[in-house]
């Protein structure tokens, strides 16, 4: 009998709402999923847990992502792909390769489309 492994995931963002969204696509996509409110309580989070992959808002209050990133990559020599998200155009791809991330993507969606979210994540739970 053959086990697969299951991915784990991180995904450090300081809006609620986006933060959940994403977790959910990712479960979507076979990953156990855990999240994080800012870069501080990413690393505390990472350095309990091995991950697959970490996705990261860059700008939050606090410890960003950008810090979670560098210390990430002080802290671990081998660390999973880290991908950094933002909603700010004044960040291109480049940048945030040059910064030492390995993916970028933008956040697009909006709010209609994150409460839609939202509210199918509780119908799921409720039925359970």
């Amino acid at each position: 009998m053959t086990s697969s492994k299951v991915m784990k995931a991180l995904v450090v963002e300081d809006q609620q709402l986006f933060r959940q969204a994403v977790a959910d696509e990712l479960m979507f996509f076979g990953f156990n999923t855990s999240t994080a409110n800012d870069g501080e309580e990413g690393l505390k989070t990472i350095l309990d847990n091995d991950f697959d992959l970490i996705i990261s808002d860059i700008r939050m209050p606090g410890r960003d992502g950008e810090w979670l990133l560098q210390e990430l990559r002080k802290l671990k020599r081998s660390a999973p792909p880290f991908i950094f998200m933002t909603g700010f155009t004044d960040l291109s791809p480049r940048d945030a390769f040059d910064r030492g991330a390995d993916g970028f993507i933008g956040k697009p969606m909006n709010t209609e489309r994150l409460e839609a979210l939202e509210g199918r994540r509780r119908e799921l739970e409720s039925d359970r």
